[in-house]
């Protein structure tokens, strides 16, 4: 669909300020320019924030980049749309009818996405401007840590030096000490050894002169050990002494450490403080600049819905016939959907057509009723003759059932039977009797025993082939 504007009808108004709409029109979109990049910034750093612990980086950033764009496009586009049609509704004075639920709805999205674009802004300005910001020119501790480490390293060898010349020096004239000492008492061993040579030879006692000989010896060892004591002791102090002054540089060595990194501290802090300094004061700036783009926005809407409708230039739009129409998608689907109808039914109608018709039905299976009715008595009991008469006599083995049968009842609830079926004339003897059900062939178990006897030729308890 499109738009067009109609030619104004007061000429005058329109010819009066026509030249200062193009201005107000591109200050409105370069105040939303500005507004957009601030919104941008801070709806970057938002989205990256939530989304950084669960994605990687580089899809992290990308989502904070998709994301903060698509978001800003919704609230700038939103806001070129709705303030014109709010400046009109009230130029218009639209509020009665449905004009009065249009204004209402206009009115409430202009609000939200002024105060959602205000607050974006004047919170992002602060973010963009950190972004913008260089960092502050901070020197780190790996200067120092090198400048201390060589010194530590110089002082270490001078000290191994020091010491093993000192460790050389001492070792050299205690081995001097011992030599002379092992000289000397050698000799004196050579001299005792003489005497008593001289002993064996003469046969003589020279006791007193061995004796003399054995304390110079003892003197000697005594002596000797007093200088190596002496000696040693003049070596320790001396390495004591040099550790001592290693142990002074290494300690004048970190207190000037100490002091390079509080001194480099402090400067890092002070230019990390001007820094920040910096980026509050510019954006604050930035901040209540994009405040200011914001009311330049508003106040270039307005003025330019004021012009036109001094004007009596009316907004007309021309509809198409596809504006008439359902979505491009929904058609598409609609399409597809068809076609897919098209080509199933196509295929259950091949089916259809090549299924045969069902045969014909078979003859019905013959269906069994009983078209006697079933007499039921009423509740109660009363006695009934067993099939027997008292008179009837029964001879199969010789004996008499007369006085057996006599007088013989049998009491009954209901009477359930059809009268059809109530009497069978037993095989054996050919009396009536009531059978107890559907396949009793005989009126009592004597007479089935007789048959079974008559039958087989022999007693039930005797064996096959006996009479």
């Amino acid at each position: 669909m499109k738009f067009r504007f109609t030619l104004p009808t007061n000429e005058e108004f329109f010819q009066r300020y026509a030249g200062l709409i193009p201005t107000l029109s591109k200050l409105g979109y370069l105040a939303q320019v500005v507004s957009a990049l601030t919104e941008v910034g801070i709806l970057f750093a938002l989205i990256l924030n939530a989304v950084a612990d669960i994605m990687p980086p580089g899809l992290a950033t990308m989502t904070g980049i998709t994301g903060a764009i698509l978001a800003t496009a919704f609230i700038e586009i939103g806001l070129r749309k709705f303030l014109p049609f709010s400046a009109r509704q009230i130029l218009n004075k639209r509020f009665a009818g449905l004009d009065l639920v249009m204004s209402v709805a206009i009115f409430t999205a202009s609000l939200l996405l002024l105060t959602a674009s205000g607050a974006l802004s004047f919170y992002g300005s602060k973010e963009t401007v950190a972004a913008v910001v260089p960092p502050a020119q901070t020197e780190g501790t790996g200067a120092i840590d090198t400048t201390v480490n060589s010194h530590r390293q110089s002082n270490l060898k001078s000290y191994q030096r020091d010491s093993a010349a000192i460790a050389g020096r001492y070792a050299s004239q205690i081995a001097a000490l011992e030599t002379a000492h092992k000289a000397a008492t050698d000799a004196a061993n050579t001299k005792l050894k003489g005497i008593e040579a001289r002993e064996r030879s003469t046969g003589q006692s020279f006791s007193t002169q061995k004796a003399s000989i054995k304390q110079s010896v003892a003197d000697a060892a005594a002596a000797h050990a007093a200088k190596l004591a002496a000696l040693t002791e003049t070596g320790a102090k001396e390495m004591r002494a040099l550790q001592d002054e290693h142990n002074a540089l290494e300690t004048d060595l970190m207190r000037e450490r100490a002091e390079w990194l509080a001194a480099l501290k402090q400067g890092n802090k002070e230019a990390e403080a001007k820094r920040q300094k910096q980026v509050s004061t510019w954006g604050s700036s930035v901040a209540w600049f994009t405040v200011l783009c914001l009311a330049v926005l508003l106040l270039a809407v307005a003025l330019q819905e004021v012009h036109a409708h001094g004007s009596e230039i009316q907004e007309e739009a021309l509809p198409n016939e596809y504006y008439f129409r359902q979505s491009p998608l929904a058609a598409f689907m609609a399409a597809v959907s068809e076609r897919f109808h098209a080509k199933v039914f196509a295929i259950i109608k091949r089916i259809e057509d090549g299924t045969p018709e069902p045969p014909e039905p078979g003859a019905p299976p013959t269906v069994y009723e009983y078209t006697q009715t079933m007499q039921r008595r009423p509740i109660g009991f009363k006695p009934i003759p067993i099939h027997r008469k008292p008179e009837d006599t029964h001879v199969g083995d010789g004996s008499s059932a007369k006085e057996a049968l006599k007088n013989l009842t049998r009491p009954v609830a209901y009477e359930t039977r059809s009268a059809a079926h109530k009497f069978k004339d037993c095989l054996h003897c050919g009396a009536q009797f009531i059978p107890n059900h559907k396949v009793q062939k005989y009126c009592g178990e004597p007479c089935r025993i007789q048959a079974w006897e008559a039958k087989n030729g022999r007693k039930p308890y005797m064996k096959k082939g006996t009479k």
